[in-house]
C-alpha cells in the first residue's frame, strides 16, 4: 500500500507510513492503493501565498539584520532599514509571511537604535563643545 501523503510503498498491514508517519489506518485500502505523483515530479508546497515573492522575504530579513549590525553608520543603516521595510511589505504576500513580519520588526528596531545613537552622539558632542568653550566667550 502506498502512502497518500508521501508515496512511500509500505507493507499492506502497516498502520503508519515508514517514511513520514502518516496514519494509514484512517483511509480504506482502496484509497491508499495508488499514489499519483504531481505533474512536475515534485511535491508542491502547501503554504499559502505567492511563491514568486519569496525572494522579497529572504532579502528583507538579510537587509534588516545587516541594518541592525551597521546601525552605527547612521545613513547607510537607515537606508538599509527602509529598503528592508519595503521588501518586507512585498514579502507579506509570499509563502514566508512570518519571515517578512520578523524582518519588519527588526528593521523598526534598527531605525530606533540608529535614532538613539544619533541623539546620544549629538548630546556628547554638544556637551564637549560646551565644556571646551572658554568662559569669556559665553555671555
Amino acid at each position: 500500500m502506498y502512502c497518500p501523503n508521501c508515496g512511500t510503498n509500505n507493507s499492506n498491514d502497516a498502520h503508519f507510513c515508514i517514511n513520514c508517519g502518516h496514519d494509514l489506518s484512517r483511509g480504506t485500502q482502496e484509497e491508499t492503493k495508488e499514489y499519483r505523483m504531481p505533474e512536475n515530479g515534485y511535491h508542491t508546497d502547501s503554504r499559502p501565498g505567492d511563491p514568486n515573492k519569496n525572494w522579497a522575504s529572504y532579502l528583507s530579513i538579510i537587509m534588516s539584520v545587516a541594518s541592525l549590525f551597521i546601525s552605527f553608520t547612521l545613513i547607510p543603516a537607515v537606508v538599509c532599514a527602509i529598503c528592508s521595510l519595503v521588501f518586507g511589505i512585498i514579502g507579506l504576500k509570499s509563502q514566508y509571511k512570518g519571515l517578512s513580519i520578523a524582518s519588519i520588526v527588526v528593521s523598526g528596531v534598527s531605525i530606533i537604535v540608529t535614532v538613539l545613537l544619533v541623539v546620544f552622539v549629538f548630546n556628547i558632542f554638544s556637551s564637549f563643545a560646551t565644556a571646551l568653550t572658554p568662559s569669556y566667550y559665553m555671555w
